[in-house]
């Protein structure tokens, strides 16, 4: 890891770990694509359910404190 031209973390990655990105490169944008539409999906449950526990009143227990 030195900061020189030949050091070894550059070595391992543009042998190795790069090669290996550009080889499953659309499986990992695909598997990105997937983990941000499951988040869309999480924070809308949330929303909703915040929702119906604020119909309840559940909240509005603790705006009085």
């Amino acid at each position: 890891m030195a900061p020189i031209e030949l050091n070894g973390s550059d070595i391992i990655y543009k042998c190795a770990i790069l090669p290996f990105f550009v080889q499953h490169k659309d499986k990992i944008e695909k598997l990105n694509e997937n983990i941000a539409d499951m988040a869309n999906d999480a924070k809308e449950i949330a929303k909703e359910a915040a929702a119906a526990q604020a119909q309840r009143g559940f909240f509005d227990t603790f705006k009085n404190k």
